[in-house]
């Protein structure tokens, strides 16, 4: 039992950890397109 809460611990670590990862690529992509902006203004 102790093992099974474990292991449903775990895979929602690593889906929240894959979740603030796309989170981040989507936060750098929009950092990048608004220095470019920034850069043709």
């Amino acid at each position: 039992e102790n093992r099974h809460d474990f292991l449903r611990l775990f895979s929602y670590a690593s889906d929240f950890k894959q979740f603030s990862d796309r989170r981040r690529k989507i936060a750098i992509r929009r950092d990048s397109q608004y220095h470019n902006q920034c850069r043709i203004l």
